[in-house]
């Protein structure tokens, strides 16, 4: 599906692909209202006992998304993540001298975030991709906020997509794995990057940002510099700097970045469909990480700055070949 043009499609296939990729994007981002509304509403009905009954399992299952989650198969190889697949389309980039070893495990850290990681999830997690393809014997995860796996019915979802916590305790977990095989994705900017997507502009937020770092050196698992080239192109976003202490203390206590976004639409030119546009996971070569249990400021500052370099050369390889109007400005590290 992915192979044809979008000129050869039947439009039936290529309406199903758009409304297939729209619904899945908005029932992710409102996962979490939705969920806790409806685990309110039953609270309100004669079913108030699956309420109570939910938030027990909860609690009792409190522990799992910092123990590697819940995949199920069944989820993450379901024909409908073909859809997003083939309506972008999703394309992989492996830079010179790439490889994997399925003894290892790796930690995966991706820019830009985006308003959700579109490419990432589509290229390098789900069933559908070129990367799980090629790499069968990896276990691939993406690592988001605690919190949103504590969305009320919705979190057995996102688990069986494959994610898992981003604390401590559940990268400790995932790089720890004497059998190996295992990719942790990590966004080191957060949400907060998200506030920087514009169309054509990569912002990076990675300056400051070294705990990735220091997890890596405890676990001497190689660090792999991922680029979602196209994530910023899926959106715009309305900036207003009045309601930005408002977004930002939703952020800070919510954990989510309350950005006023627009893509396309079913029909009308604008909506929250991300638009049709090529996005490519660009993997840089791993970066070999020496095993330290208690390191020092100067080997995390020295592979931070080694990481930094293979990201902005990971850029330079791609940008002239992906970027309609590459230049100086394209790239900014914050």
């Amino acid at each position: 599906m992915a192979s044809e043009t979008s000129e050869s499609k039947p439009l039936l296939q290529k309406c199903l692909e758009k409304l297939t990729t729209g619904v899945i994007f908005i029932l992710y981002t409102q996962a979490t209202f939705s969920g806790w509304l409806l685990f309110i509403y039953l609270l309100t009905t004669q079913f108030w006992w699956v309420s109570l009954a939910y938030l027990v399992w909860m609690y009792y299952d409190k522990d799992t998304p910092d123990l590697g989650g819940r995949s199920l198969s069944w989820i993450q190889k379901n024909k409908v993540w073909s859809y997003p697949t083939a309506y972008y389309p999703v394309n992989l980039a492996l830079a010179p001298g790439f490889n994997l070893d399925p003894k290892r495990n790796y930690l995966f850290c991706f820019f830009p975030h985006g308003i959700i990681p579109n490419a990432i999830y589509v290229g390098l997690t789900s069933g559908a991709c070129e990367f799980q393809r090629m790499y069968p014997q990896f276990q691939v995860q993406i690592a988001l906020l605690r919190i949103l796996l504590f969305t009320p019915f919705w979190r057995e979802v996102l688990m069986g997509m494959g994610l898992v916590s981003c604390t401590a305790k559940s990268l400790n977990h995932l790089l720890s794995r004497p059998e190996g095989g295992r990719i942790v994705l990590l966004s080191p900017g957060g949400a907060m990057e998200a506030y920087y997507g514009r169309p054509q502009k990569y912002t990076f937020l990675i300056k400051d940002r070294k705990g990735f770092i220091k997890m890596a050196l405890r676990h001497g698992s190689p660090l792999v510099p991922v680029i979602a080239f196209g994530e910023p192109d899926l959106f715009d976003q309305i900036i207003n700097e009045k309601i930005r202490p408002i977004q930002e203390f939703i952020r800070k206590y919510v954990g989510i970045a309350p950005i006023i976004f627009y893509g396309t639409g079913f029909i009308f030119r604008y909506g929250l469909v991300p638009r049709k546009v090529p996005l490519t996971c660009a993997l840089g070569k791993p970066i070999e990480v020496e095993k330290v249990e208690n390191p020092t400021n100067e080997e995390i500052n020295s592979l931070h700055a080694k990481f930094v370099q293979e990201l902005k050369d990971l850029f330079d390889l791609y940008k002239d070949k992906l970027l309609d109007k590459p230049d100086d400005d394209s790239l900014v590290l914050m």
